[in-house]
């Protein structure tokens, strides 16, 4: 009986927890071969200073044994893709490490120059965890520099989507561009205004008066049809299809202030109100910025080059070398290796093969694949290396067209009435409008295009349309400072809506890291190594865990065979013996003795023990649910067995639903009949395996232990440890829509005031176009400060 005593002390290099055997070196601890490696390198350089930073502020390092890993940054064309700038002797880099932490990796990484006298400079940009590197190619090589990386345990995330002919994000550099235009028309037209504001006469000629004014009209052209031009295009397929949106009315006071203006210099009776309708314009793209900026920094949509490698083996002359992926053509043989994706639609040469297609379609079975069977794009390899004739590109493959037919599915009911109340507020101010000319038309003509240009001008509903963005905005910005990342603004709104939870249980509800294992059955000191190999081929939580547990400082191994059965367990050969771990039922002979989450073990048919994994829940998970409880219809589903039910049970109270050995598709059928009862459903998850259920469900939560790492599509990401504010993020999102329905209500108040005035015939058009953009300045002033007042009075951060 072999009994290991878990996570006696904590590595000087990384810090993470030492399981299993401990390697000494020079009065220190390390948990890993590649820890201490990367300390003696660190020390040999006298770059000790780099521990005086921070305690134990390195990466875990991997072992790097495959001297091939890197070898395709060697390959001319793949270069050519990484590279931002070269002359053959000085090369440009920018290189994501999503390990970027804390002050001391910045410290080492902007010392490389003293570990590889090839690198010239390094700049780490901490805020999008990138590092800009020059090197000399003559005295160093990429290959080089990421092994150098690597070897300190920062692995750059090198995949196609991170070569650097992406396309630039025109959509907003277009924003800039006129958001810029209308500031310098704004300020010169004011400039130019200037005399006529304080009363000028005298040596100011009158020519000069024309002059300036006709240049005003000339400076707001191109704002106008411009800087304007998304409202204009809204605005007149609106009209087009019959369905009016809150653009109509803002184009239509946009329409009378300009031709109001322009009718006043032409006939030389005014200087117009060019100043305000570009004011105006320029507010409106304001917010519009300010909202796109406050999700900016994170990809909730991933593109599906995100998840491809840059370089695959290709099969050439009896002889493999690396190839980029997008120079791959029809009828190339390729090489892939186990848990690999499959970068295009392929034909199978190997005899068999088990392919893992969960990652696109959310389905847990792998599916076991022949020779001569089409393996579609985005399937994980589970298994020995195979070879694959290509029969479509990358771009033409199913996964890349799955991709481009995906939409958003995140509506705005919040967006929808306001675009339903712009309908009949358009149509009750063209009915007022009208009524006034008539009316004073009749009374007294001379009033009568006075007063109707002023109803137009303020009755613009300006400042309903910025109430919604810049509410939401603020509440993006404050959620993401609280560790919630919103993927777009409507999810406070559907934050504010639901009324069921679903909550996944591992790695949600529990800690991975602090989970204690312990072993019980026949000594497996002799095959450590080769289960250690085991165990780092799952990505299942339970399964890291053991892996710490064994202690993955071994050589990574070559298996002959490996197979992931979700929610059972995995069965692998390796020199000449078979392995297989997972459930009682799973394992021949294993028994579950207590109430402990279980891992059993068999080689070659011999049962030898289990693991036994004491699961250790997140601090505060009774408070969270009490708090919750209360408010909401809570349920829970777990791929793992029922044996924490008795607990789970007494942490959620009687009368909730919990499902245990549920697969990927069971939670979304599960999710499925929810909504099918009417419920607005949230579903937390973290996994893969929680994909289709987070897909399905009205708001998916994926929670992750860094906001870097992969993450299924979801609606919010969400840091772990901030998981019981839940509760005030939820009470936080239902306030917020109560600023936005008093933002409706001082602008409703605006309107009826000013368009009482106007109706009379006493509001000019120049205190109209005044209180135009007055109001919008109130109401944006109201939202942001009440949602942040808000937000500080609840400590959301």
């Amino acid at each position: 009986m072999t009994n290991k005593a878990t996570y006696a002390t904590q590595c000087f290099h990384c810090g993470d927890a030492v399981p299993g055997a401990e390697i000494e070196f020079n009065g220190h601890i390390f948990c890993c071969q590649g820890c201490k490696g990367a300390y003696h390198i660190i020390t040999e350089n006298n770059l000790c200073s780099y521990y005086d930073i921070e305690q134990s502020p390195g990466n875990q390092v991997k072992n790097y044994t495959d001297p091939t890993e890197f070898a395709y940054l060697d390959e001319k064309s793949v270069k050519k893709r990484l590279l931002q700038f070269t002359d053959g002797e000085v090369a440009k880099v920018s290189l994501k490490l999503p390990q970027i932490h804390c002050s001391s990796c910045i410290w080492l990484l902007e010392n490389l120059n003293r570990l590889n006298k090839g690198i010239l400079s390094s700049r780490v940009n901490f805020s999008s965890k990138t590092i800009h590197l020059s090197y000399n190619e003559q005295k160093t090589s990429l290959r080089s520099v990421v092994e150098l990386l690597a070897g300190f345990g920062y692995v750059p995330e090198i995949n196609l989507d991170s070569s650097n002919d992406k396309k630039p994000n025109t959509q907003n550099r277009a924003l800039y561009y006129k958001i810029g235009l209308a500031g310098f028309c704004f300020g010169n037209i004011m400039l130019m205004s200037f005399p006529e504001y304080i009363g000028v006469s005298g040596d100011f000629k009158a020519e000069f008066v024309s002059l300036f004014r006709w240049l005003n009209v000339l400076l707001v052209l191109p704002v106008l049809f411009y800087s304007a031009s998304d409202y204009l295009q809204s605005a007149i397929n609106a009209v087009k299809t019959g369905i009016l949106n809150l653009d109509v009315p803002i184009v239509l006071g946009m329409a009378a202030l300009f031709f109001r203006s322009l009718y006043e210099v032409i006939s030389g009776s005014g200087q117009g109100y060019f100043d305000s309708l570009v004011g105006f314009i320029f507010f409106l793209l304001l917010g519009k910025l300010f909202q796109a900026r406050t999700y900016r920094h994170l990809s909730f949509e991933r593109d599906f080059k995100s998840f491809f490698p840059l370089a695959v083996l290709k099969k050439q002359d009896q002889e493999t070398k690396p190839c980029p992926v997008t120079e791959l053509q029809v009828a190339d043989i390729i090489v892939v290796k186990n848990d690999q994706i499959i970068p295009c639609d392929s034909l199978l040469l190997s005899a068999n093969a088990q392919i893992d297609y969960s990652f696109v379609t959310g389905e847990a079975e792998p599916s076991a694949q022949k020779m001569g069977d089409t393996l579609y794009a985005g399937g994980r390899l589970a298994g020995p290396s195979v070879e694959l004739l290509v029969e479509k590109r990358v771009e033409n493959g199913y996964l890349a067209e799955l991709w481009r037919s995906n939409k958003n599915r995140t509506s705005s009911q919040l967006s929808a009435m306001a675009d339903t109340v712009g309908k009949y507020f358009t149509i009750a101010i063209l009915i007022v409008s009208t009524f006034t000319l008539l009316y004073w038309w009749w009374a007294d003509p001379s009033k009568a295009i006075l007063s109707f240009t002023s109803v137009l001008i303020v009755a613009c509903p300006c400042a309903l349309a910025l109430s919604i963005p810049f509410t939401t905005g603020t509440a993006m910005r404050w959620l993401s400072k609280s560790g919630f990342f919103l993927k777009h603004s409507s999810v406070v709104e559907k934050l504010a809506q639901i009324n069921h939870l679903v909550f996944d249980k591992t790695g949600t509800l529990t800690e991975s890291k602090k989970a204690r294992v312990h072993y019980e059955g026949l000594s497996i000191d002799g095959i450590e190594k080769e289960l250690s190999a085991v165990v780092q081929q799952s990505s299942h939580p339970l399964s890291r865990q053991i892996a710490n547990f064994l202690g993955n400082n071994t050589h990574r191994q070559s298996l002959d065979s490996f197979v992931e059965y979700p929610g059972k367990g995995i069965e692998a050969s390796l020199n000449r013996s078979t392995y297989r771990l997972g459930s009682s039922e799973f394992i021949q002979g294993g028994k579950t003795r207590n109430t402990s989450t279980e891992v059993h073990l068999e080689v070659d048919g011999t049962y030898y023990g289990c693991f036994r994994i004491a699961i250790a829940y997140r601090k505060g998970l009774k408070k969270l649910v009490d708090q919750l409880t209360s408010l909401y219809k809570m349920s829970l589903l777990s791929g793992d067995s029922s044996k924490e039910k008795e607990y789970l049970q007494q942490v959620f109270g009687l009368g909730k639903e919990l499902k245990f050995n549920q697969s990927p598709h069971d939670k979304e059928l599960f999710i499925k009949e929810l909504r099918q009862q009417g419920n607005v459903v949230a579903m937390v998850g973290d996994g893969l395996n929680d994909a289709g259920a987070l897909l399905e469900s009205d708001l998916g939560v994926s929670i992750t232990e860094d906001v870097n790492n992969f993450t299924p599509a979801s609606d919010i990401i969400a840091k772990a440890e901030v998981l019981t504010k839940l509760p005030t993020i939820l009470r936080f999102s239902k306030k917020a829509m109560h600023i936005i329905y008093v933002a409706f209500a001082i602008s409703f108040a605006y309107n009826i005031i000013g368009l009482s005035f106007a109706m009379q015939g006493v509001l000019s058009p120049v205190v109209s176009a005044i209180l135009m953009p007055l109001s919008s300045i109130t109401v944006v002033l109201f939202t942001t400060m009440s949602t942040s007042l808000l937000a500080k009075k609840m400590q959301l951060t």
